[in-house]
């Protein structure tokens, strides 16, 4: 951390004056890394809307990692509906998600690791809703919001249609919020500890990587993801 940083005591974030969306300019680069196993049905859909995002998009990368095609399935490929500067790598020794997170992330060039599962399709603002907060300070760690769906309404729709949707806040078409399911337990610890302002170290708990995003630095001196593990390498790392 700079000294010319603001200071922010424990998860007292609320003391952050960060940009509303769409009245600040970014700089920082951002690498989305995207761990894949079997993806083939919602990658194009997830793509079509990283393709739609309101921050630069000469500011992202994306790294699709594929960590299936060792294993004897298809591989991936990239769709039409992209964002610009994206591409795929083959995982090839090891497995899990915590290997690909590694593998990817050793890969990233930008300032900032985003991490973003291969079946999440992202609101347009999604990444400039996490970035925003990098901006102000390198030490933060940031968690987005996330909703279960079944994704049948998504079969069968042409990728641009995704990505004009997305780019328009028309989702609800294909998700009304009667079928949107919170991330309960989550939920259960924003309610039970203030939006997390008195958890103390338990914070690590809900680093749950599907939608995180931290330094590329802070990442690193952190030691990044342990591949010994096969459930838990997020907390681990969180934790850490």
């Amino acid at each position: 951390m700079t000294s010319s940083q603001p200071r922010v005591r424990r998860n007292e974030w609320g003391s952050l004056l960060v940009p509303p969306l769409g009245a600040w300019q970014p700089h920082l680069n951002v690498s989305i890394v995207m761990p894949a196993y079997g993806a083939h049905r919602t990658l194009p859909h997830v793509l079509a809307g990283l393709s739609a995002q309101t921050y630069p998009s000469h500011l992202v990368e994306l790294i699709v990692v594929d960590d299936g095609a060792h294993a004897g399935q298809e591989p991936l490929v990239l769709p039409q509906v992209r964002p610009d500067n994206a591409r795929i790598v083959q995982v090839e020794q090891g497995w899990g998600r915590a290997n690909a997170c590694a593998l990817g992330a050793g890969l990233a060039d930008g300032d900032v690791i985003h991490w973003l599962d291969a079946d999440m399709l992202p609101g347009r603002e999604h990444v400039e809703a996490q970035l925003r907060w990098h901006h102000e300070i390198d030490y933060a760690v940031v968690l987005g919001n996330k909703w279960f769906v079944d994704p049948a309404p998504l079969d069968g729709v042409p990728p641009a249609e995704v990505r004009d949707a997305v780019a328009a806040a028309r989702m609800a078409e294909y998700f009304p919020a009667d079928v949107l399911e919170p991330h309960d337990w989550v939920e259960r610890y924003y309610a039970r500890y203030d939006d997390l302002r008195t958890i103390g170290p338990r914070a690590c708990r809900i680093h749950v990587g599907a939608t995180a995003s931290l330094a590329r630095d802070l990442y690193r001196d952190s030691g990044g993801m342990d591949t010994s593990l096969k459930l838990g390498e997020d907390i681990s790392l969180g934790y850490r």
